[in-house]
């Protein structure tokens, strides 16, 4: 598996898309989707950040992996709304651009029974609120990198979890910050 990583990472470098594939077809061929994302997708996408983030990868290089992997993962949202299992709605704070990591958790949750409402990057919370209102759903979750987010949100966040039970993923979790019943998971 590190071996595959590690030519998943050289090939994204390299903007190779045929090694890309290659790389994700040996990652997929013989172990279950959920340990691959799991032990494989999440912390190659953290790691390509962590490369972003020192100046050694560049927002092309994310992008193209990213639209590399949602193409991969795409196959697995199909049966979403089936089903009898509940039903999340699964969004990212206003302003945040990555969604890959929640689409990961929508396929997790889907694969396990759930029926998965997603609305991805970006989504104001007013725009979450009205689905909720007309889907019921017995959980939202609401992803982000920026702590910033849930305060400036924060009373429209409050009103969403008085109604509905809400949950924030990622780093926007940050101790304290969550306003009312509001839940938060850092990982």
């Amino acid at each position: 598996a590190r071996d595959v990583g590690a030519s998943l990472l050289a090939a994204v470098l390299d903007f190779d898309e045929g090694a890309v594939h290659a790389s994700l077809d040996r990652l997929f061929a013989d172990r279950p989707i959920e340990e691959v994302i799991e032990t494989q997708l999440l912390p190659f996408l953290r790691q390509l950040g962590g490369l972003w983030a020192a100046g050694e990868a560049s927002v092309a290089h994310e992008h193209f992996a990213s639209a590399l992997i949602r193409r991969r993962l795409s196959a697995h949202t199909m049966t979403w709304g089936r089903g009898q299992g509940p039903v999340v709605i699964l969004a990212c704070l206003p302003g945040e651009q990555h969604d890959l990591a929640l689409l990961c958790l929508g396929v997790l949750l889907g694969r396990s029974g759930w029926r998965v409402r997603f609305l991805g990057s970006d989504t104001p919370i007013r725009d979450v609120s009205v689905m909720a209102d007309r889907v019921t759903p017995d959980w939202i979750v609401l992803s982000g990198r920026d702590p910033e987010s849930v305060t400036t949100n924060r009373r429209a966040l409050s009103d969403l979890s008085r109604r509905h039970r809400v949950g924030i993923a990622g780093p926007a979790a940050a101790p304290g910050r969550m306003p009312g019943r509001v839940h938060r998971h850092t990982g």
